[in-house]
């Protein structure tokens, strides 16, 4: 018998919150992130702070967001709630978290150590907000270890596949928030060979789109990779920027799928990692069984 369901309330535009709250209304809520995501629809980050709190209703239970949330207070009056913030510092009962690479996460939690299979920032805080929701339920720390360790990222969700050529798989979608984050990852790495970045556009961004692409170009430029793809209109700013602060690694943009697969199958090398990151629309998973055919 199931005791808890557990439901995604993602929202792309203003009112769809409205809607999944008529058909479910959640004990507890936890709001994950929020960032430049659907700027484009939603039209400004008020718009965004405004529809993700709904989530908050007038009878919720328990509502959780991260420690690194800025917008806390101001959910905090607007719901009339009183919200708990997980993270690293706030989520009770870790002792210490050491990163494995590429194997994931080690928590020290209440005596006990779990072995987080998913990689990056941005997974180990949802696990930290997954242990928060689970002791508000009083479920016991042995049965928070055993669910953390059974979870494994599915496809599109910063994947490691191995092979001659290693690939983080993380073309699910992208925002500023998540390309930053696994690309800070692919940085913490040691790898005896090449790491090159393979980058599909941002969609959705609205007037903040510019600006958002030329700073992943900052970000890049503190990785240092090995070379640089660049795919879709949008990643042009990306390019430009790079350019002008004297990249002198191999950099390369097309608004063409075909070219890019061409580019990046004859740059990519056995024992290289590769990133392949972009919006759901750029389909940037084709890539994959592609690289994956470098024998």
């Amino acid at each position: 018998e199931s005791r808890f369901g557990v439901f995604e309330m993602g929202v792309d535009h203003v009112g769809e919150m409205d809607t999944m709250l008529g058909i479910y209304r959640p004990d507890i809520g936890i709001l994950t992130n929020i960032g430049y995501s659907h700027l484009g629809k939603m039209g400004s980050m008020r718009a965004i702070v405004h529809e993700k709190s709904k989530m908050f209703h007038e009878s919720i239970e328990k509502g959780f967001v991260s420690e690194q949330n800025a917008f806390k207070p101001y959910i905090e009056k607007t719901r009339n709630i009183e919200l708990d913030a997980f993270g690293r510092e706030s989520t009770s009962g870790i002792h210490s978290i050491t990163s494995q690479g590429m194997d994931g996460w080690l928590i020290a939690y209440k005596g006990l150590e779990i072995h987080l299979h998913a990689v990056g920032q941005h997974n180990l805080m949802n696990a930290l907000g997954a242990i928060g929701v689970a002791q508000s339920l009083h479920i016991e720390p042995e049965a928070i270890k055993s669910g953390l360790e059974h979870f494994m990222p599915v496809g599109g969700r910063s994947r490691i596949i191995d092979g001659a050529i290693t690939i983080i798989e993380d073309c699910y979608n992208a925002s500023p928030d998540s390309t930053n984050s696994i690309l800070d990852y692919m940085g913490s790495i040691p790898w005896n060979g090449s790491k090159r970045v393979v980058l599909g556009s941002m969609k959705e961004l609205g007037q903040v789109s510019s600006k958002a692409h030329i700073e992943l170009g900052r970000k890049i430029l503190t990785l240092q990779p090995e070379s640089v793809s660049l795919y879709g209109k949008e990643t042009i700013s990306t390019y430009d920027m790079l350019i002008q602060h004297g990249f002198d690694k191999p950099l390369f943009h097309t608004e063409d799928y075909d070219d890019l697969q061409q580019r990046v199958l004859t740059e990519s090398r056995r024992g290289d990692l590769v990133l392949v990151k972009g919006s759901r629309s750029m389909a940037m998973e084709k890539l994959v069984p592609a690289i994956q055919s470098i024998a």
